[in-house]
């Protein structure tokens, strides 16, 4: 967990320690572990189910932050491939993977 930074600026990541975290459903709540300054972590084992809404909650320096998310079933990968390109600033090789998908959201 971090603070918000500039995305079109430097990346320094200032991560957020001490906050307590919790994912919740519709009959249970999770708590969240921090194991290291940012890194929280559910309990092992746990596994999120397509069609369930989870909230999360963050409490930090005394202030609330929620959010909520529907969890969507994956869409099915199409004509998966790569691209093999040459960086121009350093003449490294790197490859690209490209992939299409039909968003079932969108088809609604």
């Amino acid at each position: 967990m971090s603070r918000s930074t500039n995305f079109l600026g430097p990346q320094t990541i200032d991560y957020i320690g001490g906050a307590e975290a919790q994912i919740s459903d519709e009959m249970d709540t999770y708590i969240l572990e921090e194991r290291e300054i940012g890194q929280y972590y559910l309990p092992d084992g746990w596994v999120a189910n397509i069609g369930q809404t989870y909230r999360l909650e963050v409490i930090y320096q005394g202030v609330t932050y929620t959010a909520s998310h529907l969890m969507r079933e994956s869409p099915v990968i199409q004509n998966p491939t790569f691209e093999e390109n040459t960086s121009q600033d350093d003449a490294v090789t790197y490859y690209q993977a490209l992939i299409s998908f039909d968003d079932p959201v969108l088809s609604l």
